[in-house]
């Protein structure tokens, strides 16, 4: 900082001035990112606004995803994995318009640093496997056999892993019916049963084999040697059943089998996959009305008293006398006129606020005013106490007053 207090930098540097924004200000922002598709994942996307001013008024955006299968052993079985994810710009999709704006990233972790798009950030959150989420999976009531599920293997027959979330719930015999199902030389032919299994992510119940190897009744049980066990089964692609997971419960003599009334609820985790699609739509930075109206007393002078002189203002270039003064009007509206007024109630200065508007129609919603505290006519203003009205049109008005002291 040289004697006249002009700042030397170098291109990398830039000097700012923090201020409040204009009154009724609302920030750019994003509707909550959430799964427009039937099945839904576990993981999710968070955001960050970087630069309001990019950020673009009712624009709506999808996130795709492909997917891709990790090919296990005999005992592992294949495994649906995430393979990039996509964001496009479909707000004009209705006109044949789609924007994308990121393609196939395969950066997939929470450390991984995204592109900024439109102002915004975007982070990933995503799981890695699909399998039983025990911290959300529950019983209805407690003290009941811990819930065993997994992917169902017997021999060579592996299910697949069917990404959603179910409900197995107890009843009567008759509650449902099982479905035939072969499994290697094993027939397992339909019964009626005293449960039925509820797919919550399509809303649907869903077909099932039932081994029953604790007794032949119907009635799902376990003891320490023998567990019943569900095969759930769902539609692939052909509309063809298929084999997915298997649920059976874990004997325990201090728990309790399930019966009529009792229902588990299984979560898992699921990655993110070719099947399931995200959107959200943004908001750019703008002025609610009826907040700056109901802000118009925020208005402050600042500071207030003025003391000659302030350490904020700029150093005095000259040899003698003040330099350059600065008084600051905050929290304005957006538009307004403050008229400034001595105490005998003659008029000072007038002075026009507007919020900045840049070269490609930006808004900047600026809600400071500095007065460089001379008159009209130019001239240095007296110690003493002014009174100042701030005219927000729509907005409404505001009086106040400040002091000019040595």
């Amino acid at each position: 900082i040289d004697a006249a207090g002009n700042i030397s930098k170098g291109r990398n540097v830039a000097i700012v001035r923090p201020e409040a924004p204009a009154a009724g200000y609302v920030a750019a922002d994003i509707d909550t990112i959430q799964a427009t598709s039937v099945l839904k994942p576990s993981g999710y996307f968070t955001y960050q606004i970087i630069d309001p001013s990019l950020v673009k008024e009712d624009h709506r955006y999808r996130i795709t995803f492909e997917d891709t299968v990790r090919m296990g052993g005999i005992d592992e079985g294949d495994t649906m994995l995430t393979k990039n994810w996509t964001l496009a710009d479909v707000t004009y999709e209705d006109q044949g318009g789609i924007d994308t704006l990121i393609d196939r990233s395969e950066k997939l972790s929470r450390t991984d640093e995204q592109p900024i798009i439109d102002g915004y950030q975007l982070s990933v959150f995503n799981s890695k496997y699909i399998e039983i989420d025990r911290t959300k999976s529950y019983w209805s009531r407690d003290s009941l056999y811990t819930i065993g599920f997994k992917v169902f293997k017997y021999g060579f027959v592996i299910g697949t892993m069917y990404p959603s979330d179910y409900m197995i719930i107890f009843d009567e015999i008759g509650a449902d019916t099982s479905s035939y199902l072969r499994v290697r030389r094993v027939d397992l032919n339909p019964k009626p049963v005293n449960f039925k299994i509820y797919n919550m992510s399509t809303s649907q119940f869903i077909d099932f084999a039932f081994w029953e190897t604790h007794g032949d009744d119907g009635v799902f049980s376990s003891d320490y040697y023998d567990q019943d066990l569900i095969i759930l089964m769902e539609k692939n692609d052909q509309d063809s059943l298929i084999v997915t997971w298997e649920f059976k419960t874990v004997f325990d003599t201090t728990k309790y089998a399930p019966v009529a009334g009792d229902t588990a609820f299984v979560f898992l985790s699921k990655p993110f996959l070719s099947s399931m699609q995200l959107e959200f739509t943004t908001h750019r930075e703008s002025i609610n009305d009826e907040a700056a109206k109901s802000q118009m007393d925020d208005i402050r002078v600042v500071p207030n008293p003025y003391i000659v002189t302030n350490s904020w203002e700029p150093l005095n270039p000259y040899s003698s006398g003040h330099g350059p003064r600065h008084l600051h009007f905050i929290n304005l509206p957006p538009n307004c006129t403050i008229r400034i007024f001595n105490i005998r109630g003659q008029l000072v200065d007038t002075i026009e606020h507007e919020s900045i508007t840049t070269g490609d129609g930006t808004n900047i919603w600026n809600g400071t005013e500095i007065w460089n505290m001379l008159t009209k006519d130019n001239l240095d203003i007296a110690y003493g106490v002014y009174v100042y009205h701030v005219d927000g049109g729509v907005h409404g008005q505001r009086i106040g007053k400040f002091a000019v002291i040595k």
